[in-house]
């Protein structure tokens, strides 16, 4: 690839990102500075020179701090093979912690996943409903009279955003992306107007303002925290994205044209403030009158655009969780040829469903900012936690260089979750039920899969058994291929142990297959399968081993393409051959035994979520008309 196909190919990317990526952040100024002025959890601040410098300055260095320093200058960095986010982060420290003298800290490691993972669905939930609406209630800023047409407005928009996600993060940040670009640059005009007006704002960059606030006034300027977080909404959004579109063109964007322009808008916000005392909206009062239709129109559009980033990003988290042994499988489709760009319906229909019943029970963005604040500050956290970990030991730092970054991030954020968690009994509480139920899901199917291996390896027994049960029936050889998919090759099958028994049959060539997926998001070609020299397996039984990173499409039907070309494979197995190849799985009919009260209602909610996932034919990618499945009761 030339130089110049390699430059516009990464420009292509940024417009996309700024598509998907930015649309949170960038439209937090729509009302993140007016709800210091209004709300600020009960303490709003007097709109004087003094308080209006120290929360702007407190503004400007908390996005900085945040976005520019923490995510885009250290948290980018810290991916795994190229995919971002807290989950694909735990999958990294798995893989070296497992293999470490640090193996207690895995079960750590997982908690601090979950929990992760728990807050940014809570966000996903909050985000479409929040920003929508706060974009729409400018309708009632340029006409009171249109004031009840503001929530049935974001409801059918949240409806529509949700609709649009099945073609895909690449083709929706395509053409949301230019959208963003007159977004950026029509706030930024905005707020240069406003500066020009009262140019001496520009001394609010200094961060002397924002020490002087917090010292002179601790207790407000502690729940002025509360809404300066809304500033920075999103920017866990861009690292759980990070693996859409690269951490080159995210962070280009940002720094060519995000920040400039947030930067410039918030200053032109106070200067207006500081100008009018009274402005009850800060960012419609900078627009003129007879402008404040269309720029509610490309409001609305850039808030849509907003929701986009957290919606992908659930999507993102939802496979990395499901890959981690987090989730059931999950339906999905690949959007397109870039690695990240997945789909997950059920996921979109559950965040659609639950924002729309968000927008329908406060039906103010005032409202809903209570309950903002508490997801994304303890994301903060919570990555702060997993990059002390990955600087540790991934990147073998010295124990006193990781305290002094971990320390660093973490003072500042701990303020901010500390401010907004005296907002849990007016609304903060949405996200951490919804993170509860999330942490509470992954822990009981991951309880249950656990139980259930357990019960499966006990009825398999060993190949040993299994090769002295069948000598004793002389079983029938069946001409062909069949390929079983089964959790650990040293064992029999649940599935083959039922056709031996039922048919008093087994084909002449047969495939164990264990399907593994690794802590990494791709795995080499020459990495894909490997022949297992198992102990105990009979004549005409092979078994193999399929590498799939978390990020990957399962598809076990071309991995076992690879066998042919495999070192240690057998000469029978030709593409030929593999060509009439046929797959089974077993269908395991989940019999409950006895427990006390709250295993039974675990294994009970394992039951329906393990009934309800996603078929293994389709998981695996198995051709419909050469795959079958074998139901078995399973007591456990």
């Amino acid at each position: 690839m030339t130089t110049h196909a390699r430059s516009q190919g990464i420009f292509a990317l940024s417009v996309a990102a700024l598509g998907v990526v930015f649309g949170d952040i960038g439209t937090s100024p729509i009302y993140a500075f007016q709800a210091l002025f209004t709300e600020a959890d009960g303490h709003p601040l007097p709109p004087d020179p003094q308080h209006i410098f120290g929360a702007l300055s407190l503004v400007l260095w908390a996005v900085t701090f945040t976005v520019s320093i923490k995510y885009v200058g250290v948290l980018l960095r810290a991916d795994n093979d190229g995919e971002g986010g807290e989950l694909s982060l735990t999958a990294l420290l798995t893989s070296v912690l497992s293999s470490a003298r640090t193996r207690g800290l895995l079960g750590a490691v997982m908690v601090l996943g979950m929990c992760a993972a728990g807050l940014f669905y809570g966000d996903s939930l909050i985000t479409p409903a929040i920003s929508i609406l706060s974009a729409v209630e400018g309708l009632e800023e340029a006409s009171p009279a249109l004031g009840p047409l503001v929530v049935p407005i974001a409801l059918v928009l949240v409806l529509a955003l949700f609709s649009i996600q099945r073609w895909g993060t690449g083709v929706v940040g395509r053409a949301f992306g230019p959208v963003m670009i007159v977004w950026f640059l029509v706030i930024a005009t905005f707020g240069v107007l406003s500066i020009v007006k009262t140019p001496e704002i520009i001394g609010a960059l200094s961060p002397h303002h924002a020490l002087g606030f917090i010292v002179a006034e601790p207790l407000l300027a502690f729940f002025a925290l509360g809404a300066v977080v809304l500033t920075v909404t999103g920017a866990e959004a861009l690292y759980a994205d990070m693996g859409h579109f690269g951490r080159g063109p995210i962070a280009r964007a940002w720094f060519a044209l995000v920040f400039p322009c947030l930067a410039l808008n918030y200053l032109g916000q106070g200067a207006l403030v500081l100008r009018e005392r009274s402005a009850s909206h800060p960012f419609y009062d900078l627009v003129p009158h007879n402008l404040q239709f269309p720029v509610v129109i490309l409001a609305t559009l850039a808030t849509i655009i907003a929701s986009q980033a957290v919606i992908a990003g659930a999507f993102s988290v939802s496979m990395q969780a499901q890959r981690l042994g987090l989730l059931p499988r999950l339906t999905h489709t690949y959007t397109s040829e870039h690695k990240g760009q997945v789909y997950v319906p059920g996921v979109n229909w559950l965040l659609c469903v639950g924002a729309l019943v968000l927008i329908l029970a406060f039906r103010s963005s005032q409202g809903l900012s209570s309950a903002y604040g508490i997801a994304v500050s303890g994301s903060f956290l919570l990555s702060t936690a997993l990059l002390f970990l990955y600087l540790r030991y991934v990147r073998k730092w010295a124990l006193w260089k990781v305290i002094v970054v971990a320390a660093f991030f973490a003072s500042a954020e701990l303020f901010l979750f500390a401010a907004n968690a005296a907002k849990v009994f007016t609304g903060g509480w949405i996200p951490l039920v919804v993170s509860a139920l999330c942490i509470a899901t992954m822990h009981v199917w991951r309880f249950g899969a656990d139980r259930l291996r357990e019960r499966r390896r006990d009825l398999c027994g060993t190949w040993e058994e299994f090769v002295a049960r069948t000598e004793k029936k002389q079983l029938q050889k069946l001409p062909g291929t069949v390929v079983y998919l089964h959790q650990d090759v040293h064992t029999p099958p649940l599935a083959l142990l039922t056709q031996t028994r039922v048919n008093r049959a087994i084909h002449s060539r047969v495939v164990i297959a264990e399907v593994t997926t690794e802590p990494v998001p791709r795995v080499n070609a020459e990495d894909r399968i490997k022949v297992l020299d198992v102990p105990g397996v009979p004549d005409g039984v092979e078994c193999v081993n399929v590498h799939f990173g978390f990020k990957e499409h399962l598809d076990v039907p071309k991995a076992m393409r690879l066998l042919a070309s495999c070192p240690d494979a057998s000469e029978r197995w030709s593409n030929q051959r593999l060509k009439s190849t046929w797959f089974v799985t077993a269908r395991a009919n989940l019999v409950l035994a006895p427990a006390t009260f709250l295993t039974l209602v675990a294994k009970k909610v394992f039951r329906v979520m393990f009934k309800n996932q996603a078929r293994a034919s389709d998981h695996f990618h198995l051709p419909v008309a050469r795959s079958m499945g074998v139901e078995t009761d399973l007591r456990f």
